[in-house]
């Protein structure tokens, strides 16, 4: 995932220090902050996460990008029965504050970009427009 206007400088201190603290190998970090989320892409041990923040630096949710051949079968067939010549972009396995986990794959169809949020089993739970195209 590519974070737009994304900063390079350091997180404020209400998100830095529990972000450090959850994640203390965090490389090559940039953020953004929408509405009230702050959005924290970065690397630790060579892969790719996007961990979101609220303004008082509780940790909301953090994927991390996975391979198509990592994504359960069982969603590969969800995703090819519903929108047959789809394109995957990229996928990631989510966690929760909650302790949910879900996966979230980026699609593109013939005339949409969606992202599609999916159990292992291969229900799909929610599919939003994504406007960054």
């Amino acid at each position: 995932m590519l974070l737009l206007n994304a900063q390079t400088g350091d997180l404020p201190q209400k998100i830095n220090d529990p972000f450090f603290e959850k994640y203390p190998k965090a490389r090559d970090i940039n953020w953004v902050k929408d509405s009230s989320i702050y959005s924290i892409e970065f690397y630790q041990y060579g892969d790719l996460f996007t961990s979101l923040y609220d303004e008082e630096g509780n940790w909301i949710e953090t994927g991390i990008v996975i391979a198509d051949n990592e994504l359960p079968v069982k969603i590969r067939q969800e995703l090819i029965g519903k929108y047959p010549g789809s394109i995957i972009i990229y996928s990631e396995r989510v966690e929760t504050m909650k302790g949910d986990n879900y996966f979230r794959v980026n699609i593109e169809t013939n005339n949409a970009s969606l992202i599609i949020n999916s159990d292992a089993q291969g229900n799909i739970l929610k599919v939003v427009k994504n406007n960054d195209l």
